[in-house]
């Protein structure tokens, strides 16, 4: 039987000026939306604060306004708390199956991306030079009949960030029955651990999604002890610059 899959080796390269400007750009848009990603939900709970003290509080008194915050910070503080429960196990989740891919799946020197390694870095050399440098994960690929599946192998939470998650985890699910079948009809002993080695790594990219999706509701919980100081002191301030808006 052919190769079932096959490794890249990751490490650190230096890009021509041209990609690495487009590299770098493209990494700075992901930032801009990850801060805009942050903002909207800031915003929405900002949002939903001002809904629920409009409802409630129809005297600004300050006891009052206290109160209702201190709800919304039981209710953000709770949300953290079970929600970096839940980010910590898929972390650990994360580590285990890292360490058996590398360790026990597949004979490759083990990867480990070094934390002061940006993905992309921009150094300057002249005043008309500039060099760009790469992280690059090793990568995967799967091979399935005339098809390949090539998924990028993440090490660390770093990764979490300039990765794209979401797509590899889209293109496991829908390769897998396809890989399977593929791997069932020409295994032999050798090489059914090319099954494990796929599950072990849709796992890995479902560990991140889960953590991902974990923090998403931290940065809720964030949003509403936020929006619950700012509106128990100053929620008279704010009616009335929403107002003094509105009027225009």
């Amino acid at each position: 039987m052919e190769e079932a899959y096959l490794i890249e080796e990751g490490g650190w390269y230096r890009l021509p000026p041209q990609k690495g400007r487009w590299i770098y750009f493209l990494l700075f848009l992901l930032k801009i939306f990850r801060l805009s990603y942050v903002l909207l939900i800031l915003f929405v709970t900002f949002y939903v604060t001002l809904i629920v003290f409009r409802k409630c509080i129809k005297v600004y008194d300050l006891n009052n306004m206290i109160a209702l915050g201190a709800v919304f910070a039981t209710f953000g503080s709770a949300a953290i708390s079970i929600f970096s429960l839940y980010c910590n196990e898929e972390i650990t989740k994360f580590q285990n199956n890292i360490t058996i891919l590398q360790g026990n799946l597949i004979n490759q020197k083990f990867w480990m991306r070094w934390d002061f390694l940006k993905r992309i870095e921009r150094k300057k050399i002249s005043l008309i030079l500039t060099q760009y440098y790469i992280v690059k994960n090793p990568k995967i690929t799967f091979y399935i009949s005339s098809r390949q599946v090539k998924v990028t192998l993440p090490s660390c939470m770093l990764d979490f960030k300039d990765i794209l998650i979401s797509w590899n985890f889209i293109k496991l699910k829908y390769f897998y029955s396809f890989y399977y079948k593929h791997i069932m009809l020409n295994s032999n002993e050798e090489n059914t651990n090319s099954i494990l080695v796929y599950n072990c790594l849709f796992n890995i990219y479902k560990n991140i999604l889960c953590y991902k999706f974990g923090q998403l509701f931290i940065w809720i919980g964030s949003g509403f002890i936020f929006s619950s100081i700012i509106f128990s002191f100053w929620y008279k301030e704010i009616e009335n610059i929403i107002t003094l808006i509105s009027n225009f």
